[in-house]
């Protein structure tokens, strides 16, 4: 009988075919079929030409150009699989109702039983396409090294023109090159970044923008000053007491200025700030007088302050009346006599 069993091809067959099915079972079971979702993946658009050819623009809304997907495959492939791994593009092609586009889902390489999108469409407004022409600004974050302050900045070119969805066009209230000065001592040129900005302040998407800055982009040109403290000194002569009183002192606040400059500007001028007499001029005084005096013009040539808003200059005098004793903050009594 055994023999007859061991020479039984029908036998071995069957033996096979549920081997077979049962190694089929174990595997699935060990193995299956599950799904992992992928967060944030980017939709490449394909054939944008298809709507610019005709001078139109289109706009991506409600920021259908990330998608999640989700992928359906054996556990151990899907264990592979990384979110960099996933293509979803959008074929201009495609579009239907004006304003959708399908999102086609690949992932070369792997082995999968399936993948969707959500949304399953980018969604697009299209527009007439439109070009303007707006003043670049700069603005700097950051600062200088020590010793050193902000002279300058120009921007190259001064102007750029952009192009896109009219209502984008529309949008853009001001053209800022935005450049890091920190730990500047020298003049140089920056490359900067070019920020879109609406008329509530709030920055544009630029991908919807386009511009003529090509592949130079923009250079922002910084001038430094050096800076020097000098000593601010103020002419009395104009200064007279009343008969029967006496000027007592005169004095100022501040005592030293901060300038700034060039180098060459700085080493060749005068090394303090004189307030003419006329300027602080007080005849025939009786009490306690102030002067408030703007040092702008007083400036060393090619100079400028450090600190711009402190260009004021307190002048005070002091008078006494003649045969009185004035004790100051040390306790020292003097007289003032005729």
């Amino acid at each position: 009988m055994k023999k007859s069993l061991m020479n039984n091809l029908g036998l071995k067959l069957l033996a096979f075919l549920f081997a077979l099915l049962l190694w089929l079972i174990v595997v699935n079971i060990d193995n299956p079929i599950t799904d992992a979702t992928f967060d944030g993946i980017p939709v490449t658009v394909e054939h944008p030409e298809i709507i610019t050819q005709d001078q139109k623009s289109y706009q991506i809304i409600e920021n259908t150009d990330k998608i999640s997907v989700t992928v359906y495959a054996k556990r151990s492939e899907l264990e592979k699989i990384k979110a960099e791994d996933i293509v979803a593009t959008a074929d201009m092609k495609e579009l239907y109702l004006e304003s959708q586009v399908p999102i086609q889902i690949e992932i070369p390489g792997f082995d999968i039983d399936s993948a969707s999108a959500n949304p399953r469409n980018l969604q697009v407004k299209i527009e007439n396409n439109k070009s303007n022409t707006f003043p670049i600004s700069v603005t700097t974050t950051g600062t200088v090294r020590d010793g050193y302050v902000l002279g300058g900045v120009q921007a190259d070119p001064e102007r750029i023109n952009v192009n896109g969805p009219e209502s984008v066009i529309d949008s853009i209230s001001r053209v800022v090159a935005e450049v890091d000065i920190t730990g500047l001592s020298h003049d140089t040129t920056l490359d900067a970044s070019v920020v879109y900005y609406d008329s509530d302040n709030s920055e544009i998407n630029p991908e919807q923008i386009g511009n003529n800055l090509g592949t130079t982009g923009v250079k922002v040109h910084v001038t430094l000053y050096q800076t020097a403290s000098i000593p601010v000194e103020v002419d009395t002569s104009g200064i007279t007491a009343a008969s029967g009183y006496s000027v007592a002192d005169v004095t100022w606040t501040p005592e030293e200025i901060q300038i700034a400059g060039q180098q060459s500007v700085l080493e060749g001028n005068r090394k303090n700030l004189s307030i003419p007499a006329d300027a602080v001029k007080a005849q025939d005084i009786s009490q306690r007088t102030e002067r408030t005096i703007d040092i702008t013009s007083y400036l060393p040539e090619g100079t400028r302050l450090v600190d711009e808003s402190g260009n004021n200059v307190l002048v005070t005098i002091r008078v006494e009346k003649n045969g009185t004793k004035s004790i100051d903050s040390s306790g020292q009594a003097s007289i003032i006599c005729e």
